[in-house]
């Protein structure tokens, strides 16, 4: 089963006692019945940054783009 990005930072940050260092930011632009949200996966720098018609979908692309470069950072651990 593929790993969920979402899922994978937010249980390690759980894991190692420190969850509020992890924010989500989301500001939505356009109009009310077409809005694009913009999200970030922030733990004290903006590690990944996604966009969607929700903020769900906004933070799946922010999650997906910060699991790689907090791995490549050493922040979390690579996959056995």
């Amino acid at each position: 089963m593929p790993e969920i990005p979402v899922t994978a930072i937010t249980n390690y940050f759980s894991k190692i006692k420190k969850p509020q260092r992890l924010d989500w930011p989301a500001v939505s632009s356009g109009p009310k019945d077409n809005e694009t949200w913009s999200v970030q996966c922030v733990d004290g720098k903006v590690w990944g940054t996604g966009t969607g018609s929700s903020k769900k979908a906004g933070r799946e692309g922010a999650a997906k783009e910060a699991l790689p470069a907090l791995r490549n950072a050493g922040i979390m651990p690579l996959l056995p």
